[in-house]
């Protein structure tokens, strides 16, 4: 079985506050009200915080996505729950919580989804040193996991300053707008 290229857990790699709109090549995505995380296929499967503690406990229901990632994947996310077709940071957060039959009804009642949005890893090969645009290429070759088609899952193009796609971002629960470059 493919091991993972570097030993969990990792940092993530965190968005930056800027003032205006950046110059350049970049790719436009929201930014979700959720948490941050890293996910990890087999021989380990795990569900990283930002802070590097350990998620899956808390989120029993995407351990089946996580499961059929290609053995030796490591993909950088976000978890968010939708409610009425909009993300609720307050109802993921009612998810950590040390009695496991609550974890197990809010589950059921408010089942989370991980919206990926970089590939770190697959197969076995480390793909962080890879240009962002390459890692979203191979990130778009595998099946995605299954996930609820009603995941909103924006994404608008590169070039001249990204307004054009941003203003429904909200609609969706996002918090904001990630350009990430598509260069490096």
């Amino acid at each position: 079985m493919t091991g993972h290229p570097f030993p969990a857990p990792i940092p993530t790699m965190e968005a930056r506050v800027y003032e205006g709109w950046p110059k350049g090549t970049f790719l436009y995505e929201p930014k979700w009200d959720g948490f941050r995380s890293l996910s990890w296929s087999d021989p380990e499967i795990r569900l990283d915080s930002r802070n590097e503690r350990p998620l899956l406990r808390y989120f029993p229901e995407l351990r089946p996505a996580l499961e059929q990632l290609p053995p030796g994947t490591v993909v950088d996310g976000e978890i968010v729950v939708v409610v009425d077709g909009a993300t609720d940071f307050d109802a993921l957060q009612q998810r950590i919580h040390p009695a496991q039959s609550r974890i197990e009804r809010l589950s059921r009642e408010f089942p989370a989804r991980l919206v990926a949005f970089d590939l770190l890893a697959i197969d076995g090969e480390d793909l962080r040193p890879r240009p962002f645009r390459e890692r979203r290429e191979r990130r778009a070759r595998p099946p995605p996991p299954p996930s609820d088609p009603g995941t909103p899952r924006p994404r608008h193009g590169a070039g001249g300053g990204g307004k054009a796609g941003s203003p429904g971002l909200g609609v969706a629960g996002g918090e904001g707008v990630n350009p990430r470059t598509l260069l490096f």
